[in-house]
C-alpha cells in the first residue's frame, strides 16, 4: 500500500484554498490509492486551526461543518510514538533544524518509517531534505 506522511500545513491549504493548495493537488490523487500517516498531533492542529478560523470568522459555520466532514474523511493511519522518541529524537531534531516539535514530529515519523513527507512548511522542507527524506 501507498503511504506518506502528512503534514497539516497540506490539509489546511486545501480547505482554506491557499497559497500551495494547487501545488498539492497530486497528494490528494495520492491519497485516493493510498493513505496518509500522520503523528497524533496532527488531528489537534487541524482542529485548532479550525477553531480559530471559525472564532475570527475566516470561515462560515457550514464551512467549518464540511472541513470536519472532509477530515474525517481522509485516509489517515495514526502513529503513536512514546515519550522516549519524544525526548531522544523529536527534541533533539527540533533543537538541530530550528523547527518547532510539532514540525520535528512530522521529520521523524517521515525519517522512522521510511516514508515520503508532504508538507507545505518551508523549515521543515529544507530539514527532510537534509535528512535524506523525499518530499511530496
Amino acid at each position: 500500500m501507498n503511504l506518506l506522511v502528512l503534514d497539516a500545513s497540506i490539509v489546511m491549504s486545501w480547505l482554506f484554498k491557499e497559497e500551495g493548495a494547487q501545488a498539492s493537488t497530486h497528494i490528494i490523487t495520492f491519497l485516493q490509492k493510498g493513505q496518509a500517516v500522520v503523528p497524533e498531533l496532527w488531528l489537534t492542529e487541524c482542529l485548532n486551526v479550525l477553531a480559530i478560523a471559525k472564532r475570527t470568522r475566516r470561515l462560515a459555520p457550514s464551512d467549518i461543518e464540511k472541513s470536519l466532514g472532509y477530515l474525517a474523511s481522509l485516509p489517515i493511519l495514526y502513529d503513536a510514538f512514546s515519550a522516549k522518541i519524544l525526548r531522544e529524537t523529536v527534541y533533539p531534531m527540533a533543537i538541530q533544524y530550528q523547527l518547532t516539535t510539532y514540525d520535528a514530529t512530522y521529520l521523524e515519523l517521515a525519517k522512522r518509517r521510511k516514508l515520503p513527507l508532504a508538507t507545505l512548511d518551508k523549515a521543515l522542507r529544507v530539514a527532510a531534505k537534509k535528512e535524506k527524506i523525499t518530499l511530496l
